[in-house]
């Protein structure tokens, strides 16, 4: 090898030890990247489907005042003669710790549009702890109803429509053994059912969506066996209200993860909403 061609030798010797530095430093680069790129994917999974994020920073300037309340307007037969419930506190902050979350001197009017046009005003009285009831209340399936509840400079509204009572299909129900298959008749008014079947000291319970534009049908098995004349139905159907409070409500199993409080009423949070029920004894 001439003296030439060992500087050229020389020279690309270490041109390609610098090529490989640079490979080495890329490669342990992407080797320490990826883990926290792994890391990060899992946290953003984590978050997502688990709950396991980190909690977000909170501060007073956040919080955002205002009536938390539950109201609930009934048909049909249960397992009580309560047709309504109303319930009413304000939402307060962590750092407050002398206010009450309670309110009774709330003013709540509720106005019922009965299906002959005629529109009748209903007030509701306070009988403590944040519960409220009028015993003339009135309520009849397929009627439109309007909310309105007023404290302070709080003012919160709402509209429902209470749903037909389900109605079963005749000839329906099945029996094998302990399974037991019916359908309920469709029904737009309706956007979950739950059922209760009591037999004894026995129990058992199911929600479903509401197919509402065709038959949805039950099927389910008991771990005990069913008597006829001695096992109760009932059958429950929710308002579009309800539906959107009970599938994006703010009460759900999420450890440790922030989610806004969710409202179905105008001006604070909580629902209004209506249910209608029907009742059968099997045979």
């Amino acid at each position: 090898m001439n003296y030439s061609n060992l500087i050229e030798f020389i020279r690309v010797k270490r041109v390609t030890r610098s090529v490989q530095k640079i490979f080495f430093k890329v490669k342990m680069g992407l080797l320490f990247a990826l883990p926290l790129f792994f890391c990060a994917s899992c946290q953003w999974l984590g978050e997502t489907y688990i709950g396991l994020n980190i909690q977000p920073k909170v501060s007073k300037n956040d919080f955002d005042p205002g009536l938390n309340l539950f109201g609930a307007l009934k048909t049909g037969v249960t397992f009580d003669t309560i047709n309504h419930y109303f319930e009413v506190q304000q939402l307060l902050s962590l750092v407050d710790t002398t206010s009450n979350m309670v309110i009774d001197s709330a003013d709540i009017t509720l106005q019922r549009h009965k299906l002959s046009g005629e529109v009748k005003s209903y007030s509701l009285k306070n009988y403590g702890n944040g519960l409220y009831f009028n015993k003339d209340l009135e309520i009849e399936a397929g009627e439109k109803w309007d909310f309105s509840c007023t404290y302070k400079s709080y003012n919160v509204t709402s509209s429902c429509l209470i749903p037909y009572q389900p109605v079963i299909k005749p000839g329906s129900f099945k029996f094998d053994n302990r399974r037991i298959q019916f359908e309920v008749l469709k029904d737009t008014t309706a956007f979950i059912y739950d059922i209760y079947l009591l037999s004894d000291s026995n129990y058992y319970f199911d929600r479903v969506v509401a197919q509402q534009h065709a038959n949805t049908t039950f099927s389910f098995q008991t771990e005990w066996d069913i008597h006829p004349g001695q096992t109760m139905l009932y059958v429950f159907a929710y308002d579009k209200q309800f539906e959107k409070y009970f599938s994006t409500s703010s009460i759900f199993f999420k450890p440790n993860a922030f989610r806004p409080p969710y409202s179905t009423v105008n001006g604070g949070y909580g629902v209004f909403g209506a249910i209608s029920s029907t009742f059968v004894v099997l045979k």
